[in-house]
């Protein structure tokens, strides 16, 4: 999140109500708490950006307007989250980026993503499947590939 006048500004997936029948929920996913109060996160550290040029007014006004930009149903844990939010809020806020490693783990899940995409759909199975599409899994093409990582 980003701290701005007293209030902790982000963007997150928000489900609607299970139980209401209502399944077209539609609006922005952008939020305000008080700073470091938000329900299931994890604190770590604050990284001071510096300070905005905007008055508190110019900067509401920004936010309303990402809020029209970020509806809830663009959320992608890996490409469009809160880490993508906060930096653009700060750069639009005058301050700058945030830090690279703020979103480094979903910049590089969105790699991975991308390049194993890229690579599935240029393997062919016997018979002109490709190996991502339903065909026929074969010892030669694996539909899945197991990743480890070492520490």
């Amino acid at each position: 999140g980003v701290e701005v006048y007293g209030w902790e500004w982000s963007y997150s997936f928000i489900c609607p109500s299970t139980g209401t029948g209502n399944t077209e929920f539609t609006g922005t996913g952008v939020f305000c708490c008080r700073p470091m109060c938000c329900e299931g996160h994890s604190y770590a550290m604050s990284v001071p950006m510096g300070k905005t040029a905007l008055s508190e007014d110019e900067a509401l006004k920004l936010i309303h307007m990402l809020e029209k930009e970020w509806p809830f149903m663009d959320y992608d844990i890996l490409k469009h989250n809160c880490c993508h939010f906060c930096g653009e809020l700060c750069t639009r806020l005058g301050v700058g980026s945030v830090p690279h490693w703020v979103s480094n783990m979903a910049d590089a899940g969105a790699a991975m993503e991308a390049t194993a995409d890229i690579g599935c759909c240029r393997l062919q199975e016997p018979g002109g499947n490709c190996c991502c599409d339903g065909g026929a899994k074969s010892a030669a093409n694996p539909r899945t590939q197991d990743i480890v990582v070492d520490p």
